[in-house]
């Protein structure tokens, strides 16, 4: 919805050979940034300086694009989230679909 806070979830765990869970988000196919449960404690790094990154777990993550910034410009991103050492390991790619409350479908 414009105007509200969406935020983005992404679960993982640690893929053979890794000893870390973090992973990467990616906003049409540019990383905007990493968060991971990193000696014990949540660690990120904003590329994009206006999402947020939590943990909410040790192999749950979430980025949130705030109200503010949840603008048309978000419409038709296409988001992605992958282990942050190994690749191979990633979600779907997703597109975001926004609503507003006065649109209108016209046919």
């Amino acid at each position: 919805m414009l105007g509200k806070d969406f935020t983005w979830t992404c679960e993982t765990f640690i893929p053979p050979g890794q000893d870390v869970s973090a992973v990467l988000f990616f906003r049409n196919n540019n990383t905007s940034g990493y968060v991971g449960f990193i000696n014990e404690s949540c660690a990120s790094d904003k590329l994009v300086p206006w999402y947020t990154y939590n943990c909410t777990s040790e192999s749950t993550y979430t980025l949130t694009i705030p109200a503010e910034k949840m603008t048309s410009d978000e419409e038709g991103s296409v988001w992605q989230c992958q282990h942050v050492a190994d690749g191979r390991f990633k979600s779907t790619q997703v597109t975001l679909k926004i609503g507003g409350k006065n649109l209108r479908l016209t046919v």
